[in-house]
């Protein structure tokens, strides 16, 4: 996702993510919109898990982490050699994006509750 998507998705969700309830942000204030929008991009996030992986790999050399580490890698076209791999990977951000950055904020935030 990039900035423009981030902040479209931000508005969209607004109402949801801008609650006084656990797991959220209590107020929609310039400061709490920031921590939102300051985080990497999924792409980002991605190519910084393959090189945590790697690095592993490197380390135990894990037939497992291995294989799949050849499914993340990114293509010439920038998509991974396993397509699925992205799919996965954009429905895990989607399901942790705003728990994680609400946490952030002094809010407490639980996997799974927002």
């Amino acid at each position: 996702m990039d900035a423009i998507t981030l902040e479209q998705g931000l508005n969209k969700r607004a109402s949801h993510i801008f609650r006084n309830i656990e797991g959220h942000f209590s107020e929609d204030t310039p400061a709490n919109r920031k921590i939102l929008m300051e985080k990497l991009t999924q792409k980002q996030a991605f190519v910084t898990m393959i090189e945590f992986l790697d690095n592993y790999y490197q380390q135990t050399q894990s037939d497992d982490i291995g294989a799949l580490l050849g499914s993340l890698q990114l293509l010439e076209d920038g998509k991974p050699a396993d397509p699925a791999m992205w799919h996965d990977w954009v429905q895990c951000v989607e399901k942790n994006y705003f728990i994680n950055a609400s946490s952030q904020s002094g809010d407490q935030a639980k996997p799974g509750t927002a």
